[in-house]
């Protein structure tokens, strides 16, 4: 399979997106830990988990494919859009969830 770029160009396009967006990964990074931490305590926020994950997807398709990956190979914008949806799948699916879980599933007590 032929690639619309080389490795040399892949990995710098990477070291460019952190270098330029840093604060902002770091930023998610700490909110993903912390939401992570929240649901190993057993005190999950669904609706926090839910946004920080949509803001995931949305950063991906719009920051990465959009702003950098589609510097050196075309397809991402289509990347781009398929990320976008898939945000927007989550949010649909997001409202028909129950946030009680399922009967068989063992509650945590603390």
């Amino acid at each position: 399979m032929h690639l619309p770029f080389t490795e040399t160009q892949f990995l710098d396009n990477f070291g460019a997106f952190n270098a330029a967006l840093w604060p902002v990964l770091g930023a998610l990074w700490v909110a993903s830990l912390v939401l992570a931490a929240q649901l190993m305590s057993g005190r999950p926020r669904s609706a926090a988990i839910g946004l920080l994950l949509m803001a995931h997807w949305l950063w991906a398709a719009g920051a990465y494919h959009a702003a950098f990956f589609a510097r050196i190979n075309p397809a991402a914008w289509l990347f781009a859009a398929l990320f976008t949806a898939r945000r927007r799948a989550g949010r649909a699916g997001a409202r028909c969830r129950s946030t009680e879980p399922a009967p068989d599933t063992p509650r945590r007590r603390g």
